[in-house]
Formats: C-alpha cells, structure tokens, sequence
C-alpha cells in the first residue's frame, strides 16, 4: 500500500524527475527516497510516510527498538526518508553517522533482510540482520576526538537476560558497568 502511494503522489510531479528518478517511480519508488534531486528532496516533505502504513507486529517492533535506544540513552533520529542501498533489505533499516558535519558522515548501517536467501537460491526467507562499517571513517573520528581506548585486560562481565522485562532492567546496567 505504502509504494503504491507514494508512486501515486509523484505520478502528477514527472515533470520534476530527472531520467533516473523517472526509472525508480516505475522499478522501485522507494529509492525516490534516496533521491539526489534537491528538489525532489522538498517534496519528499509532504510524501507520505512509510511509519504511517506500519500494523501490527511491524508498529510494535518499531516502538521496541525505539523504546530501547532511549533506555541505552542513544540519541536517534528518525529519518523518513532513509533507505539502505540495496533492494534486499526488509525491515527496519539503519545508519549511525559522525554528526561532525562532514560531506561522508556515515560510519556505517545496516538493517533486516529476510529475503536475501531466498534471492540467493534457499527454498525459504531466514531472518537475517546485517551491517557495513567504513573503519577508516571511524579510525579517523576516534583519532581526531583523541578518545582513549579501554585496557583489553579488565575483568569481564556478562548481563545475560531473558524476557523483554529483564531486557529494559539489563541494558542499563550494561551501560553503568561500561562506565564504571
């Protein structure tokens, strides 16, 4: 329903589409998303939004990685407008980026694709979750925030949970821990 809508709501805005984004309204109107047309990136602000269209178990799960970043205490920003680079991704998808304002600011992101093994041959979908990460990008933040990294001799420590209630009392501790 999504992609049907959001190729209705560009169907009457051809004329500002250049030849690529014409290919992608026809092929695949998500990667309008990840469109490089300044002004296409304006409409995309009265586009439809796709956490709009989210049901059931999707809405819940989205709520979930949502409600456990803010007990991590991890700034996010939801971007409606993100898509990963390829088509297989399935689910929830994303990047963590420097902020520094650099042109290349992404260090790395990933998502959900359940569909990759059936597009590489296997008879079913697996659930599968994946990343990249561009480890000169992050080599080179660390070394011009002068971080200091940790001693690779301190004592170990485990937080094993079980259950989404042990999961929300876990990762907190597993962040003081990191900190202590």
């Amino acid at each position: 329903k999504y992609l049907l809508d959001l190729r209705d709501f560009f169907e009457n805005k051809k004329h500002i589409l250049d030849e690529v984004d014409l290919a992608r309204l026809e092929t695949n109107p998500l990667r309008l998303l990840d469109s490089k047309n300044p002004e296409v990136h304006g409409l995309l602000e009265h586009a439809p939004k796709m956490e709009s269209y989210l049901k059931g178990e999707s809405k819940e799960f989205y709520a979930k990685v949502k409600m456990y970043l803010d007990i991590l205490g991890v700034p996010y920003v939801e971007d409606h407008t993100l898509v990963r680079g390829l088509d297989y991704y399935s689910h929830t998808v994303w990047e963590w980026v420097d902020g520094s304002g650099r042109t290349q600011d992404a260090f790395g992101g990933g998502g959900r694709y359940d569909g990759l093994s059936k597009s590489l041959g296997h008879k079913t979908a697996v659930p599968a979750v994946g990343f990249g990460m561009g480890c000169e990008r992050l080599i080179e933040a660390i070394m011009d925030r002068g971080v200091k990294l940790r001693n690779k001799d301190r004592t170990h420590l485990y937080i094993i949970q079980l259950g989404e209630d042990a999961t929300k009392l876990a990762l907190p501790l597993n962040i003081a821990a990191q900190e202590a």
